[in-house]
Parts: C-alpha cells; sequence; structure tokens
C-alpha cells in the first residue's frame, strides 16, 4: 500500500538562531490508500523521503526551505521525525497520521538572512593569559634582539648566530626561572562534521609556527603555534571543532646552555675581551663573583606554512581576525 503525504496547515515552522543549528519542522498529513492501520508502512515511506542523518532530498514536500542555487554548499539535515493519529477512525475509513519532520540548517546564518553578523555564536573566540616557565641564562626583557629564523638552525655554518646576548642572571652557569608571558586563543567553529579533513588539517599544521605574516591581524605568524585541534560531533552531520593557538613574545624560543669539549665544560661568558661576570661588594672583608656561562637559542617549533584560514576556513578567519583588527 502507499501513503499520500500532504503539508499540513501551519507547516514550514522554524527557527533561526547561531546559538547552534538552526532549526525547521515540516508538518504532515498522511492518509492511507487501505482502511486497515499498517503505520509500519508508513514508517517505511517517511525514512524514504526523509532520512535522518542525510540532506533533505530534493523533491521532498518542503523543498523550498533548501537554499536557492543548485551550487549552494549549505543545505538541510533531517533529525528527526515523530507521529500520532489525530483520532480513532473505524475499519471502513482510510487512516491518518500527523507527523512532524525535524529538520537543522548546516551553514552560517548569514546563508539564511544574508546579514553578515557583527558578532557571532556560530564562532566563538576565548582568550586566556598565560605564561610558561623558562629557564633563562639572559634576561628575557633584557635581549639585544631576537634571533631570525636562520639563526636558530642548529645545523647552520656559523654557530655564534645562535648566542644569546643581554643581561646574563644565571648563576655560575645555573639557569634562573623566569616567567614568559603568552596568550592562548581558543576558537570554536561549528560546521559540517568531517573526521577526515580535521585529521588532515592537524597532522599537515598542528605543533607548527605559523608562515610568515600576520596572524589574528596582530600577531606576527613566527609568535602563533597552532597547538591541537578537537571536534565533536553535534546531532547528524554537524561537528563543534576547537581550535587552540598559543602567541608567545619571544617566537616560543628556548634559552639553552652552551658546553664544549668531550667533558661538555660549560663556556664562560666574555663581555668582549673581560669575562661577563656580577661583583657584589661587601664592606671589609672580599667582594663576591658570580661568574655567568654562554647560552645558545634553541627553537622547539618548526616554522610551517599554514594561515589562519588554512585551518579555521576563510569564513571563520576572515571574523576572528576581524575581531582583533
Amino acid at each position: 500500500m502507499t501513503w499520500t503525504i500532504n503539508e499540513k496547515q501551519g507547516s514550514r515552522k522554524f527557527s533561526v538562531t547561531d546559538e547552534g543549528p538552526s532549526a525547521a519542522v515540516i508538518s504532515l498529513v498522511c492518509t492511507a490508500s487501505v482502511a486497515s492501520d499498517v503505520v509500519d508502512t508508513l514508517w517505511d515511506q517517511i525514512t524514504t523521503t526523509y532520512p535522518i542523518g542525510k540532506p533533505l532530498p530534493t523533491g521532498s514536500v518542503l523543498n523550498s526551505f533548501q537554499p536557492s542555487g543548485a551550487s549552494d554548499q549549505y543545505t538541510w539535515y533531517v533529525d528527526s521525525y515523530s507521529g500520532a493519529r489525530p483520532a480513532a477512525t473505524n475499519s471502513s475509513s482510510a487512516q491518518v497520521y500527523l507527523v512532524d519532520v525535524n529538520i537543522s540548517f548546516l551553514g552560517p546564518i548569514s546563508a539564511l538572512t544574508g546579514v553578515s553578523n557583527n558578532t557571532r555564536r556560530d564562532v566563538e573566540v576565548m582568550f586566556t593569559g598565560i605564561s610558561r616557565t623558562a629557564q633563562t641564562w639572559v634576561d628575557w626583557d633584557s635581549l639585544d634582539g631576537l634571533p631570525s629564523e636562520s639563526d636558530t638552525d642548529w645545523s647552520s655554518a656559523n654557530p655564534s648566530n645562535l648566542r644569546v646576548t643581554g643581561t646574563r642572571i644565571d648563576v655560575n652557569g645555573r639557569p634562573m626561572p623566569k616567567s614568559v608571558h603568552q596568550q592562548r586563543l581558543t576558537v570554536n567553529v561549528y560546521g559540517a562534521f568531517d573526521v577526515d579533513a580535521a585529521s588532515t588539517v592537524a597532522y599537515s599544521h598542528q605543533g607548527k609556527r605559523a608562515a610568515d605574516g600576520t596572524i589574528f591581524g596582530v600577531w606576527a605568524g613566527s609568535k602563533v603555534l597552532f597547538d591541537s585541534l578537537e571536534i565533536v560531533q553535534v546531532k547528524h552531520g554537524f561537528q563543534r571543532a576547537t581550535f587552540r593557538f598559543v602567541c608567545d613574545w619571544f617566537n616560543h624560543l628556548e634559552q639553552e646552555l652552551c658546553t664544549a669539549g668531550t667533558d661538555n665544560r660549560l663556556v664562560t661568558a666574555f663581555d668582549g675581551s673581560s669575562q661577563d661576570l656580577t661583583t657584589i661588594t661587601r664592606t671589609g672583608t672580599t667582594s663576591i663573583e658570580v661568574f655567568h656561562a654562554e647560552a645558545v637559542w634553541r627553537q622547539p617549533y618548526k616554522k610551517g606554512t599554514w594561515s589562519l584560514s588554512d585551518v579555521l576556513g576563510t569564513d571563520a578567519a576572515t571574523y576572528v581576525s576581524g575581531l582583533f583588527s
């Protein structure tokens, strides 16, 4: 047997939001072709017309919910359906069921309204001021400058480029732990569920600093580390992706003790031709001298090739960058 499916009066109810997926309800009147109550065949027909977890099929009762344009990348997904027989009917009457089909929109709210939000909830930005504890031979606040990318390459033919210069605060070669200021930026992006794409982004760019250029509208690429990515499935075909970035004023550089010889003895620091040491004068007795050691730069994170749009996508990257400009 077959069922005749028509829209009920008051159908096409919708809710547009950027707090999560925009939703709509298709209200249907389903009439059987025979008098017997065979609801299982109705389920079969609705499952075919409105497959849960799949895009709303073209030619469905309410295909006008689809965005205009055959090449539009956004669509509605079927979430669930529910139904009931409104009243008992005698065995000689065709059975009638009222069914609601719940669908959700996959895409930014601007695709529904034609208006871009000044602030959005489908893209959320969280800011955290953090710090790292760095072993320090030369005071970070006194640095004569930061080395270029090539100067931190330990395979360089000129190792003198690795030397850290500035005010030395180590004690006889022992580093002084200092707190180095950083910022953590977390970006949540709501979009299409795609584990493969997320895996590709993580494999290609995670654990690397950005390419040359400006990230988040203000940060040099060498200072921004793509730290981690995680995704969580939401409903059918949707995901909440969380991207974490760490911004470091000193390009994430580390200082390391410089040693020489097969016995790995420390290299005493010199200021020009004289030994670099700190003298503490004591009245009426011998002064105290603190020796300092040479330190070299180490870059633990490779310079990557990614821009923000490579990680977040063009739409989210444009919005997030605009928040910081």
